[in-house]
């Protein structure tokens, strides 16, 4: 059954198998052509909105290292520990407790300084990149565009890719693999007479031996008779 629905899925006219062949041949060249990754599936989205949000980054960054950081403007929060620790310094002599928690303090006010570091760091890779942000969006309408034809993720586009490769390649074969199919199905069929005539002749085996039974049998019986 298995061999002739797969000849069944090979039966077609020259003129649908060719415009099959060029369809497969279209929608593969598109996605080997796209080169996707898994990539392409959460960081691209993720480079888009960093890309598109750049100002609003740049000013939260601005307003958050204010904070943090000494300014002209305000009392930062660096400020505002180092106050806090000099004081605590100041009578950490009178109380072991006091000198811990002023030591926990300035182990804080480190982190706090290497936040204001990094954000700095942040901060000056934050200039807008129109260029990028146009790749980064021609990238992502590639990927969407693939996955309305293709599948719900990358992974789902490399699949299809896969099965349309493959049920390419037997068309492009296909006097190829109806003889190979035509043949294994002969083959297929001989095996099949032959087991039949197995099968037959242990049947007729069985049946001679079971008629011979029998007949031994009423032998038997017709000599306990004729003692009687």
């Amino acid at each position: 059954q298995a061999l002739k629905k797969d000849l069944d899925k090979l039966t077609m006219d020259d003129q649908s198998r060719m415009r099959e062949i060029d369809l497969l041949d279209f929608q593969c060249q598109e996605i080997q052509e796209a080169q996707l990754t898994q990539e392409d599936e959460e960081d691209l989205v993720q480079d888009y909105k960093k890309l598109e949000n750049q100002e609003s980054i740049r000013e939260g960054l601005e307003q958050s290292l204010q904070r943090l950081q000494s300014s002209y403007e305000s009392v930062s929060a660096l400020d505002q520990m180092d106050t806090a620790l000099a004081n605590l310094y100041k009578i950490s002599d009178y109380d072991e407790e006091i000198k811990a928690w002023a030591d926990q303090l300035q182990s804080l006010r480190h982190e706090v300084h290497e936040v204001g570091q990094g954000l700095n760091r942040l901060l000056e890779n934050s200039d807008q990149d129109p260029e990028a942000l146009r790749l980064v969006e021609d990238r992502l309408n590639l990927v969407n565009n693939l996955k309305r034809k293709y599948g719900d993720s990358v992974q789902e586009i490399l699949a299809y890719y896969e099965e349309s490769q493959a049920r390419l390649e037997l068309l492009k074969n296909y006097k190829d693999e109806v003889n190979k199919k035509h043949k294994d199905l002969g083959e297929a069929h001989k095996k099949l007479q032959d087991l039949a005539q197995v099968v037959h002749q242990d049947q007729e085996t069985l049946a001679q031996a079971l008629e011979k039974r029998v007949e031994d049998e009423i032998s038997q019986l017709n000599l306990s008779l004729i003692h009687i």
